[in-house]
């Protein structure tokens, strides 16, 4: 949706049509994020989606009036898609806003401190309930949530689904993975967000989607996100004992969780370690660092149009990977 944002804001005038599969109950309220003029065709199951060549541009000719422009196949819409493109944002509609703003308020959380967004991925989620290298220690985060609170001197909203382990309350820390169906309340609570902080899952794409500055963590892949966005990686064993991590994965080619399990399913003994809590205090303080600017609720983004009327492709050449520096521990 960012990367369609993005087109659409070059545009003073357009229409984008979403062909979306209801898959969670929450994908209608993603797609009224979307900050444009937008329809949308629901199709009942996935097997439904036609193949690219098989696609009937005619049908919706005949609807708007107009030709198609402009398809975007998901193969279009990664990271470097997203890094070239203007950075427009996603929004949270106005109409939601201030009922969303009264039940944050009722959380208990403080609006004359920042905040931060923390999420991570566990294996329990009911609509993914599957194990891989994205799986990290709830731990390691609930020391994260402790170490921004303590030493950072924030408050910190835990997103997420209710299956999450239990973590220990105390005051700054408001956790909304226990409020049933709050997808809404947790939407506009990443709006506010000083920043995001977290490992890879669909909250890390709702950061980004957001525009709100982010530290992805326990990253195996070239991760979506925006630029000026820090990136930490977790720590793979190659079996010849090398440990390869930051710079050193992107360099040997195995910053990607589908290339590393599919040499462990041929039979190659590699390792991964998850984060350490210093390696997450430090990407905590950096992009604590990267957003002095904000010391109560963010005023939540808003989308631009650039006015140009027209669209480069393939997009500017992407801007690399800013790893956290992890010289100081």
């Amino acid at each position: 949706m960012k990367v369609a944002a993005a087109i659409a804001s070059e545009f003073d005038r357009s229409t984008t049509l979403f062909l979306a599969v209801s898959t969670r109950p929450y994908t209608e309220d993603i797609i009224r994020l979307f900050p444009f003029h937008h329809e949308t065709d629901w199709i009942r199951t996935s097997t439904q989606f036609p193949r690219i060549i098989d696609f009937d541009l005619t049908r919706y000719t005949r609807r708007f009036s107009s030709d198609c422009e402009f398809i975007i196949p998901p193969l279009m819409l990664g990271p470097v898609a997203i890094r070239g493109l203007p950075d427009c944002a996603l929004e949270v509609p106005q109409d939601w806003a201030p009922p969303l703003h009264e039940q944050l308020l009722q959380t208990g959380l403080d609006p004359d401190r920042w905040f931060c967004c923390v999420h991570y991925r566990e294996t329990n989620y009911a609509y993914k309930q599957m194990s891989n290298f994205r799986d990290v220690d709830p731990d390691s985060y609930e020391a994260l949530k402790d170490f921004i609170i303590d030493e950072l001197g924030g408050q910190v909203v835990r997103m997420g689904h209710p299956e999450m382990a239990k973590w220990t309350n105390r005051p700054g820390f408001v956790d909304l993975s226990r409020y049933p169906e709050s997808w809404r309340l947790q939407f506009y609570a990443m709006s506010r967000a000083r920043f995001f902080i977290g490992s890879g899952s669909g909250a890390t794409g709702m950061s980004t989607g957001l525009n709100i500055p982010s530290a992805h963590t326990d990253i195996g892949d070239y991760y979506t996100g925006r630029p000026g966005d820090l990136v930490l990686t977790h720590e793979i064993i190659h079996p010849n004992g090398d440990r390869l991590m930051q710079e050193s994965l992107l360099k040997a080619g195995l910053f990607s969780n589908v290339e590393v399990e599919t040499l462990i399913e041929e039979g190659q003994a590699f390792g991964v370690r998850k984060n350490s809590t210093a390696e997450l205090f430090a990407a905590a303080r950096q992009i604590y660092d990267r957003t002095a600017d904000i010391d109560a609720w963010r005023t939540a983004p808003r989308a631009i149009k650039t006015g140009r009327n027209r669209l480069s492709w393939p997009p500017a050449e992407d801007r690399g990977v800013d790893f956290v520096d992890l010289s100081s521990i």
